[in-house]
């Protein structure tokens, strides 16, 4: 393959990316690719790495959050190290939020791109970037794009399928050659994601005891070569891995227990043929089938749509003598039950019949894996096979006219059908920022750096990309957005986090009374806080005519007929919380540069 080749695909793959992402490089104002949520711990992670080595902490460990315990950040998947050391030049000059969505936009182009150098090992330029398309731009990548760009950069999986092919079939180059770069991809990827290593080593599994399988007497012959590599691979990922690691499991504040509830975030079987919001083609009635399954729509990303699973099936039935044909097919049938979960879901109602993940999903480690994220797996074998089926339609012969002919015609009917159903939804979502000058320019920074503060709505994890845009220049007990440890048992539950809380969800505040002014005193007193901040948004999205006309329509369309389309009559959550922190502490706010900041200079009286 020519190097001009290679920047071709590289070249076409960042302008989709850059197309399907174009509402948030058009925007004005700060805004980033996605929903929003669970954005901010990424957008802090960003931000935290080149601040955290500049001043000499500890990047894995940090006091700025979940003061004054400290988080342990190995816990914290958005902290991407290695993708914040790569990105650090950047976000020093413009900040983590363009830092953000770099990657979001360079990830499925990055990721395309890799999948291209691996398949064209064995097929022909167009059905390569075929197979790379649907792997790189597929509805997993198109969910997970909305707050976990990091689950999207999957760079290594093809780049190890590369590796593996060398070290395991080829076998031209040393075994301790290969097994150098198989060590340092794994070593990587533990240090973008452990969770998609872990689905990565799963997926090689089954294509690896497939190859056995078919390898028949090659195998022992195989086996040596194969060793010394692995052994390579293993002791260079033991070496670059150790000191994270030890941080995770031995460091302080390492988590018990499991931190996601199990069986939420799995795959339907229906979610395999149904369209979900983030595709073009997302009828009505698939709409509101998906509306029924487990998780969120960030997580539903294991459509394949019924034109791709035939052309699978066509696929097989045309390559069935290639080892490879088998090996991806193990990947995606495998990938593609993992997602399912320990128990069978149809139409978002959990059955009683048992599935493979249920005999390992209490394991540790394991029990942390969201199986529904095997589909990026199930996407990279769908790919490969992809590509080889392309690529054996092209090889038919044209004559003697009949069935080849019939088969060309079909399979390329399938291939514009599969083009067509996964198509991703344009425009793609982009999330304004709430922004805040005050704490953007550093105005409202203590004058002991890294001094604790209570920022407020603690509940919101918003408070992570304020932290991060104020320079982290102040400590803060919120824990939103981390993977909090269980063992907090001898603290009592914040009054402020529990009052935000009731705030953002227009539930009644906690009633200000004598007694509550004392437990916001200890609580105060605890942290060692020397302010409570407050940004003060007054952004409110005007609902005009035009917007109007647009949200009935879409109503109208969910087939959602009893609707009144006006404008908000509560009020928002800073002023309910303002009045509130006002009663409470008995001093009246200052604004500075669109922050409420209320000074904690000497002991709070309580009655």
């Amino acid at each position: 393959m020519q190097a001009g080749e290679s920047l071709t695909v590289l070249l076409v793959a960042a302008c989709l990316a850059t197309a399907w992402f174009y509402a948030t490089w058009s925007g004005q104002g700060p805004h980033t690719v996605g929903s929003g949520g669970d954005s901010y711990p990424l957008i802090w992670g960003l931000g935290w790495w080149p601040y955290a080595l500049s001043h000499g902490l500890n990047p894995f460990f940090s006091h700025r959050v979940q003061y004054p315990h400290g988080a342990n950040l190995m816990w914290l998947p958005p902290t991407v190290p290695l993708l914040s050391l790569l990105l650090s030049p950047l976000t020093v000059v413009t900040g983590p939020v363009t830092s953000y969505n770099v990657l979001a936009t360079a990830a499925p182009a990055l990721t395309t791109w890799a999948a291209y150098l691996a398949f064209r090992r064995w097929t022909m330029p167009g059905s390569a970037l075929l197979g790379a398309l649907i792997f790189g731009f597929s509805p997993y990548m198109a969910a997970q794009s909305n707050d976990h760009p990091f689950l999207t950069f999957l760079v290594t999986a093809p780049l190890m399928l590369i590796v593996a092919d060398r070290l395991l079939v080829v076998q031209e180059a040393p075994a301790w050659r290969d097994g150098l770069w198989l060590g340092l991809l794994a070593a990587a990827q533990l240090l973008i994601s452990e969770e998609i290593l872990v689905m990565e080593a799963i997926a090689a599994l089954a294509g690896v005891v497939v190859l056995c399988l078919l390898g028949g007497r090659q195998v022992p012959r195989r086996a040596l070569h194969a060793a010394k590599g692995l052994a390579v691979a293993l002791g260079v990922w033991v070496v670059v891995s150790a000191y994270p690691l030890a941080v995770q499991f031995l460091g302080p504040d390492r988590l018990l227990g499991q931190l996601q509830p199990r069986g939420v975030y799995v795959g339907d079987v229906w979610n395999f043929i149904t369209p979900t919001s983030v595709t073009a083609l997302d009828p009505v009635w698939a709409h509101r089938l998906t509306q029924s399954f487990t998780g969120n729509y960030t997580e539903w990303g294991a459509y394949l749509g019924i034109p791709l699973l035939i052309f699978l099936v066509l696929a097989v039935v045309l390559c069935w003598r290639s080892r490879l044909t088998w090996v991806a097919l193990a990947v995606t049938v495998v990938s593609g039950v993992l997602t399912l979960g320990g128990r069978l879901h149809v139409a978002g109602h959990p059955t009683h019949i048992p599935l493979p993940w249920g005999l390992v999903d209490h394991l540790p480690v394991l029990e942390d894996l969201l199986p529904l994220r095997f589909s990026s797996m199930l996407f990279l074998g769908a790919g490969l096979l992809v590509a080889l089926g392309v690529d054996a339609l092209v090889s038919l012969p044209a004559r003697p006219p009949g069935r080849p002919r019939r088969v060309v015609v079909v399979g390329s009917g399938l291939v514009v059908l599969i083009l067509i159903s996964l198509v991703p939804r344009l425009p793609f979502r982009t999330n304004s920022l709430p922004s805040s000058k005050g704490l953007a320019a550093g105005w409202v920074c203590p004058r002991r750096a890294g001094a604790p503060v209570e920022l407020l709505p603690s509940s919101d994890e918003a408070v992570l990309y304020w932290q991060a845009e104020a320079g982290y220049c102040f400590s803060m007990p919120a824990r939103t957005g981390l993977n909090v440890s269980r063992d907090r048992g001898a603290l009592p539950d914040p009054v402020l986090a529990a009052a935000s809380a009731a705030a953002e969800t227009a539930q009644r505040l906690p009633p200000v009374t004598p007694a509550l002014r004392d437990a916001v005193k200890a609580e105060l007193a605890r942290q060692g806080a020397v302010e409570v901040l407050l940004p003060w948004e007054r952004r409110v999205q005007a609902l005009t005519p035009a917007l109007r006309v647009a949200t009935q329509a879409e109503l109208s369309r969910l087939g959602v007929r009893d609707h009144i389309v006006s404008k908000p009559t509560l009020r928002g959550t800073q002023m309910r919380l303002a009045d509130w922190l006002t009663s409470v502490l008995r001093v009246s706010p200052s604004s500075v540069g669109g922050v409420l900041v209320w000074r904690v200079r000497r002991p709070l009286t309580g009655g």
